[in-house]
């Protein structure tokens, strides 16, 4: 599964959990945190790749600390994460 992350159309923090919970399929209840989002991610059997379009924009975003701290997550939890 590959999810998709697009700085023109991620504009905040808000913007990204929506996109995450929709793409996975996760439960409204979902806490909108990386804590929460790497309990998920570990629970899953599938590998999920992250590909990140207009990462600049992302990180003017969401902040360059938010986004350290999601790719050191994922490579964590050993997934892949494509940056364009």
């Amino acid at each position: 599964m590959t999810v998709l992350i697009d700085g023109n159309k991620i504009k905040t923090k808000e913007d990204f959990y929506k996109k995450i919970r929709q793409d996975l399929s996760l439960p409204e209840y979902f806490g909108n945190n990386l804590d929460a989002l790497f309990d998920v991610l570990t629970e899953r059997n599938d590998s999920i790749v992250f590909e990140f379009f207009s990462f600049n924009l992302l990180e003017d975003n969401l902040g360059r600390s938010f986004l350290s701290g999601l790719l050191r997550l994922l490579e964590d939890i050993k997934a892949s994460a494509i940056i364009h």
